[in-house]
């Protein structure tokens, strides 16, 4: 929808998940929703120190999408003068996979263990992207019931948003724990408000 718009980018090595090696983007330079334009930024932002000072790259990058996404990538490596890399797109619903030098698509057997491991990368980049993306949607739904609470500005809402996860969190804190955190008075009209939200059953 546009809002709290996110990339991921994930790793495999000898066809097992790389977990050191994983990414998440807030995207930042593209306006509502544009997964093009948004693909062209991560990988951007991912590259563009291994075009700069030779940092290891790929042996190969896979961007989920058709023709599209794989224009966005072929735009964004070259403008880092990344040529070297081979470069795949996954299409959605049909499994068809587009490169640079086959545009009109390459289909693999339907249970071949390369189709099979290439949609567990896929399935995963989802995973991780989704994840990171609903945790940014609670955590601004989480801030949004914040505003308007009497002695609670920016600076007091900021620790408390990094100190508590959710609001339920929050509710099981000790009030000594909120007074430290905030001073005396905006906790006593937190907790009221968390009270308010609980009769309310929010």
């Amino acid at each position: 929808g546009g809002q709290e718009s996110v990339g991921s980018l994930i790793v495999f090595k000898d066809g097992r998940p790389d977990k050191d090696g994983y990414r998440k983007f807030l995207i930042r330079t593209v306006e509502g929703a544009n997964d093009v334009a948004s693909l062209e930024e991560v990988i951007s932002r991912r590259y563009r120190k291994s075009g700069q000072d030779k940092a290891p790259l790929p042996d190969l990058i896979m961007v989920d999408g058709g023709k599209p996404q794989l224009g966005a990538a072929q735009k964004a490596l070259a403008g880092l003068g990344i040529s070297a890399v081979p470069l795949v797109a996954i299409a959605k619903k049909e499994e068809i996979l587009f490169t640079p030098e086959a545009r009109d698509g390459i289909r693999l057997d339907r249970t071949s263990a390369a189709l099979k491991l290439i949609q567990a990368i896929r399935d995963e980049t989802h995973r991780f992207a989704i994840t990171f993306h609903r945790g940014r949607r609670e955590k601004r739904s989480f801030a949004s019931r914040l505003d308007g609470i009497p002695g609670l500005g920016p600076k007091k809402k900021a620790v408390l948003l990094s100190r508590y996860p959710s609001l339920e969190a929050m509710r099981a804190a000790a009030r000594q724990e909120l007074e430290k955190l905030v001073g005396a008075a905006p906790a006593a009209a937190v907790l009221d408000r968390l009270e308010e939200e609980l009769r309310k059953g929010i």
